[in-house]
């Protein structure tokens, strides 16, 4: 960092302490600060003087005369000595409070604010006093306090201190919240006695506030719950029991010459991901991340489906045998910093739920149709993980949560946070191939299309945002565009302040026609079994075998004649999907 320019910096804080600590008057002065009353406000003083000094309320006239020498009429004098708090009602208006001098030099410590009606606090404790704030909705809150003490502040789940330097001044901050119990915590090692108030204002959960922070992302199509209207973010909130995701890919190829453990040079994922809250009969509520993942050697040209359940119920959950029932099983991960620093950070163990089916080979056009549904059996929800495989829709892990509840959700919303303080959205996206990896992708031509269930059929999410923000595995030199044929997704650089969203007024979907692939063996930790399992019909597509008609070739293709072709696919394909998910 530049000298000049560090030395700037100091130099500001150097000035706020000053002013923050006892300050001197001089015999024959006088210390005033201006403020006004709202109908209803109570105005709070705080003072420390270490001689007798006069204390006035004026108004905007009776100050004029003060300054002037002429006779004037205050609205409040006190002689003050030592220290203290006090509030004063007072009509709305414009107001001074004054300090002067009398016969002596003075040290003080001079401060006020107002509060608005009936939300003024007061307390009094010994080393720590904590404020309970409940919460409907994400919120900035704000909170203004005078102490006769100097102390800490610390907001709930926030690792750091507000250090008041000094006592008797005003001082503010503020934090943002979740839903849900907060506290603000006062701490000092004196009895103290504090006035305050709280300001909260209900707050959008916002995704741009991460699009340049936290560079690379994973990309793709990803729901918010939000419109983007002329940069202003308009909210709607999606309650739906599926998902589902189609791409339509002509060429992928991703490298990281140092892929993390058991990953590929040449991994890649393509991830469906998603939020569901779960109310248990006894009114509590559990929320977990679910995630159908793709994950490809894009040397080898092959891939294969798994699926990950992370609790999100707190910023520390677990998930065990006991909750969740299905073919995977449970494993230890240490979750990276989402910033991806290499600074030292705060990491904890995230077990999850996993589970990872056959490994397939590809060729191109090849399709990704994967899905996330909820059902119910025995009372209890029942979260499917399945893809449409040319021949229909096959479902390879159905995880039973031993929760008795008959309301389950696939949630979307920006008006809060999960409890472990992620997104509720739902993504499409492009990434590494698992365990944190940031994939760069040199080849990638596709195209992305995401769903809900609603009203016995699949819709397109109202609004798309081209990054995500839950997972952690992320892609670089890949960009999204509009298309007249879903999102289009290709190499390039990704511009998150203006490729951020696209508005889906179309259907636009392909289901392809029937092929037959190879199943070339199980695969774990890139340990693969010898033998060849099973041929099973999946969603690829032969070259050989296509017709003209049938072929989707993004950025090549006539759009009218693409428009008519993947209407009728797109109707046909819907009704016979949402049959299916009305019989189940």
């Amino acid at each position: 960092m530049n000298r000049l320019y560090l030395f700037s910096l100091i130099i500001p804080f150097i000035l706020i302490a000053s002013i923050s600590n006892a300050t001197i008057l001089q015999n024959g002065y006088f210390s005033y600060q201006n403020f006004s009353i709202k109908n209803g406000a109570t105005l709070v003083v705080g003072y420390n003087t270490n001689t007798s000094a006069d204390l006035l309320i004026l108004n905007s006239v009776e100050f004029s005369r003060f300054e002037n020498g002429s006779s004037f009429y205050p609205i409040y004098n006190k002689t003050v000595y030592g220290s203290h708090i006090f509030t004063l009602n007072l009509s709305p208006g414009a107001y001074y409070l004054v300090l002067s001098t009398i016969n002596n030099q003075i040290n003080y410590s001079l401060a006020e604010f107002t509060a608005p009606k009936n939300e003024l606090h007061k307390q009094v404790f010994y080393n720590s006093y904590k404020y309970n704030i409940e919460l409907s909705n994400y919120s900035r809150v704000g909170i203004v306090w005078i102490s006769n003490n100097s102390m800490n502040i610390r907001a709930t789940d926030y690792n750091f201190y507000n250090n008041q330097t000094s006592a008797i001044s005003e001082w503010s901050n503020y934090y943002t919240m979740n839903r849900g119990s907060n506290n603000i915590t006062f701490i000092s090692n004196n009895p103290t006695e504090i006035y305050f108030y709280t300001n909260i204002t209900s707050e959008l959960v916002n995704p741009l506030n991460i699009a340049n922070l936290s560079l690379p992302q994973p990309i793709g199509v990803v729901s918010y719950g939000l419109y983007n209207i002329s940069g202003e973010l308009v909210p709607y909130q999606i309650n739906t029991s599926a998902i589902y995701g189609i791409a339509n890919i002509t060429d992928i190829y991703g490298y990281n010459k140092s892929p993390p453990t058991n990953t590929s040079i040449n991994g890649a994922s393509l991830q469906l991901n998603t939020v569901v809250n779960i109310v248990s009969n006894s009114g509590k509520v559990y929320t977990y991340w679910l995630q159908n993942v793709a994950e490809f050697n894009t040397s080898a040209k092959n891939y294969m489906y798994g699926d990950n359940i992370w609790n999100f119920t707190t910023n520390t959950a677990n998930v065990n045998n006991k909750t969740l029932i299905g073919n995977g099983y449970f494993e230890t991960y240490t979750q990276k910093n989402y910033n991806n620093t290499s600074d030292s950070v705060v990491v904890y163990a995230y077990p999850k739920y996993i589970y990872q089916n056959e490994v397939v080979s590809y060729n191109y056009p090849l399709f990704i149709a994967p899905i996330i549904k909820i059902n119910y059996a025995n009372g209890k929800p029942i979260i499917s993980f399945g893809y449409e495989s040319g021949n229909g829709w096959h479902y390879y892990d159905n995880v039973t949560f031993n929760i008795y509840s008959n309301n389950a959700h696939l949630l979307v919303t920006p008006y809060y946070e999960t409890p472990s303080y992620h997104y509720y959205n739902s993504e499409f996206v492009f990434g590494g191939e698992g365990n944190g990896e940031s994939t760069q992708f040199n080849q990638l031509n596709s195209s992305l299309w995401e769903y809900y269930y609603s009203n016995n059929t699949f819709i397109p999410f109202p609004s798309l945002f081209t990054f995500g923000g839950n997972t952690e595995e992320t892609a670089t030199n890949i960009k999204v565009i509009k298309s007249n044929v879903g999102a289009r997704v290709f190499v390039g650089i990704p511009t998150y302040t203006t490729d951020i969203f696209i508005k889906n007024s179309t259907a636009d979907i392909t289901i392809p026609t029937s092929s037959t692939t190879t199943t070339i063996g199980y695969t774990y930790n890139n340990t693969s079994s010898n033998n060849t399992i099973s041929t099973t019909a999946n969603n690829q597509v032969n070259n050989s075998a296509i017709s003209p008609s049938q072929l989707i070739d993004i950025g090549n293709t006539n759009m009218i004649l693409d428009g008519i072709i993947i209407a009728l696919i797109l109707g046909i394909s819907l009704l016979v999907l949402s049959k299916v998910l009305k019989r189940n």
